[in-house]
């Protein structure tokens, strides 16, 4: 069976998420290095960073797509962003992952872009496995994706992402969208002989909220930063 580091927007079921409606909501703030910007939260306990970076509403050259930004420990497990809060369920999600064939190769191969994949999910109980509508297309930057120190960064172009981007702008009619982060150390349910799509399970994952200032997270200057992480279509060069 595959193991895989991964990344992702997806369902939960109540029994896991439950024990973390208690907590606090942790907040996004902007931050920017080296010309690329994210409205990011990091949660501390978990090692864990999720941010966005969204087009301005007036630029047309982008439609249905996003920057994503996700870091966390590897070279297993996974971590998800769920579209809502806490108790919400059958929520839609991204999931971006690593593949790797065994234990001693994750521990061993030297990690690159090109392990990286990513795929819609939503649950089958307590597995999340692909979503059944068309998929979307992701691009992982080649220099900015990459494991330093026990610590994954994934830095994705997310195209034809109008299931995240639906969310984000219903619910921030006042600026503001909840997530609930998700990590689990779980090696996969299932991930097919091709390396494209993975099952995943949800029992054990720890959840934590937050808000997302969605307002922050557009940015005039996306095209430059699409450029700045080497995500630029090469005919818009």
């Amino acid at each position: 069976m595959l193991k895989i580091a991964t990344i992702s927007l997806l369902y939960f079921i109540p029994l896991v998420c439950g024990a973390a409606s208690r907590r606090p909501s942790t907040q996004s703030r902007r931050v920017c290095t080296n010309g690329l910007c994210f409205e990011q939260f990091h949660h501390a306990d978990l090692n864990v960073t999720v941010g966005f970076a969204l087009p301005d509403r007036s630029d047309d050259r982008f439609p249905d797509e996003l920057i994503v930004k996700t870091v966390f420990p590897l070279p297993y497990g996974y971590v998800g962003t769920r579209l809502g809060p806490v108790q919400s369920t059958l929520v839609k999600s991204l999931l971006v992952y690593a593949a790797y064939i065994n234990n001693k190769e994750a521990n061993s191969m030297q990690f690159d872009a090109s392990l990286s994949r990513a795929q819609l999910v939503e649950p089958v109980g307590t597995t999340l496995s692909p979503l059944n509508i068309p998929q979307l297309n992701s691009t992982f930057s080649p220099s900015l994706t990459n494991w330093d120190n026990g610590v994954g960064t994934y830095v994705l172009r997310c195209q034809q992402c109008s299931v995240i981007l639906d969310y984000l702008c219903a619910a921030s009619s006042n600026g503001q969208a909840t997530l609930t982060t998700l990590f689990s150390r779980e090696y996969p349910v299932y991930l097919d002989q091709a390396r494209t799509v993975a099952n995943l399970s949800s029992v054990g994952a720890l959840v934590r909220e937050a808000v997302l200032n969605v307002k922050q997270a557009r940015f005039s200057n996306y095209s430059a930063m699409l450029e700045v992480a080497g995500l630029k279509d090469p005919a818009a060069q």
